[in-house]
């Protein structure tokens, strides 16, 4: 083993607070990241460092945050890494985390993307000056031909276009390639957002993502919009070194593995509205996979939750598990006094439950039982005046007492299946690593 510290050099990225490192572990991996199987190595704020334990093999390592993660490849060593750096700002993509060193890449992804929307909006304003003689011709030709529906299938998103229609990739290294599919109109750019890149509780629901994504990356628009049951934004970027400007319709979609979002890329504002927003609205997904239930093994504590959930943050004694639509906080408190011989200062659940509703201030008609289980229920107003509704059980170890907060965005959703978890939970004697 060696040692990987990573620096993380403060920067003005308010929506960029926490990051995310993994680390490619074919072995140990329990995350699937762009294809590469991964281990969460820990979460750093602003201005942070962390020092960590990874494989003396060539890895790659992703620092993941606001909307847009960034690979590093490691090459195979026994010597101890630093990797430092900072949130920088890659246009037309959004913020992303790079090391020292990968400056050339981020500006070689930025200009990549760049070029193909400008130069090929050139050459379809030359086309449209020679063909401008043949417009009536092309017309009929449109009347009685008519390209055939095609479709285009990107992980477990599916979207319906034609014919016409051709695919390439903005396939740069040190970043995830960005499907691009186009024809002489305009251009679709694919971009998919795994949710377990979000562990903040506050976004859950595409429209959470959508809000999420235009304030991370700083949108001039005119808001999120919504059409038909489509969830989209409409926006434009200048581009000096080209002396164009580029016209975006951006649709959000939240997959069973993934948010994504769909960019439509046109060189005159509102130019083939209704075809775009027609092809947007054919987007579906892939059925969910059979989830099976797993263990989750954290010293003592055991619960089991089903496949779906991953660790997403293990800090300070509190471990967060998510899947796309519930989160799950695991807290190892304080000794339960066992091993001293003692009860301590809590004869039972409730006293103990109600201790910590005093302490956190939380909002709520107090301790309930069911089922042998000490429960409380409250929802927590977020800045952005987003709520959350938890159900919080309290349980007694061994050695130390637990809390266990299930996140929903409505109340009593998924309720039984909330209960069927927190019934699994059990002690033991063994110190485990966690699962």
């Amino acid at each position: 083993m060696r040692k990987l510290t990573v620096i993380r050099n403060k920067s003005n990225t308010a929506r960029f607070s926490s990051m995310r490192v993994f680390a490619e572990d074919e072995e140990n991996g329990n995350i699937n990241l762009y294809g590469v199987k991964c281990r969460l190595l820990g979460t750093l704020k602003n201005g942070a460092s962390a020092t960590y334990e990874i494989s003396e093999k060539s890895a790659e390592i992703l620092f993941v945050g606001s909307s847009f993660s960034w690979k590093h490849d490691l090459p195979e060593g026994e010597e101890d890494v630093v990797l430092e750096g900072e949130v920088v700002s890659i246009s037309g993509v959004g913020r992303a985390f790079a090391v020292k060193g990968d400056e050339s890449q981020i500006e070689e992804v930025s200009q990549r993307i760049r070029s193909k929307n400008t130069k090929r909006s050139t050459l379809i304003r030359v086309l449209a000056i020679l063909l401008v003689c043949a417009a009536v011709g092309i017309t009929l030709f449109r009347v009685f031909r008519k390209n055939k529906p095609k479709d285009f299938t990107f992980g477990e998103l599916t979207v319906t276009l034609d014919e016409s229609f051709r695919t390439e990739s903005v396939d740069v290294a040190h970043a995830p390639a960005i499907p691009e599919v186009y024809n002489s109109d305009y251009s679709m750019f694919v971009y998919e957002y795994p949710i377990i890149f979000y562990s903040g509780l506050e976004i859950i629901t595409v429209k959470d993502f959508a809000l999420h994504f235009i304030g991370s990356n700083s949108l001039e628009c005119d808001g999120l919009k919504e059409e038909n049951g489509l969830l989209y934004v409409e926006h434009e970027h200048y581009f000096e070194e080209y002396n164009d400007t580029q016209y975006y319709v951006s649709f959000f979609y939240k997959g069973n593995e993934s948010f994504w979002m769909l960019d439509f890329s046109t060189h005159e504002p509102g130019a083939h509205r209704g075809e775009i927003t027609e092809r947007a609205s054919t987007v579906r997904f892939a059925e969910r996979a059979a989830i099976e239930a797993k263990d989750i093994i954290i010293e003592e504590f055991t619960i089991t939750l089903n496949t779906g959930f991953e660790l997403v943050s293990d800090e300070d004694d509190e471990y967060i598990y998510r899947d796309p639509d519930m989160v799950v906080y695991v807290y190892k408190m304080g000794p339960s006094g066992k091993e001293y011989g003692t009860d301590m200062m809590f004869p039972t659940m409730a006293d103990y439950a109600q201790t910590i509703i005093e302490a956190w201030e939380l909002e709520c008609d107090g301790t309930k039982e069911k089922d042998g289980l000490t429960y409380c229920e409250y929802t927590y107003i977020y800045e952005d005046s987003s709520t959350l509704h938890f159900t919080s059980f309290f349980f007694k170890g061994e050695k130390n007492y637990w809390i266990v907060e299930f996140g929903t965005r409505s109340a009593g959703e998924r309720r039984d299946e909330i209960f069927e978890y927190a019934r699994s939970v059990r002690f033991t004697h063994a110190v485990a690593a966690i699962k």
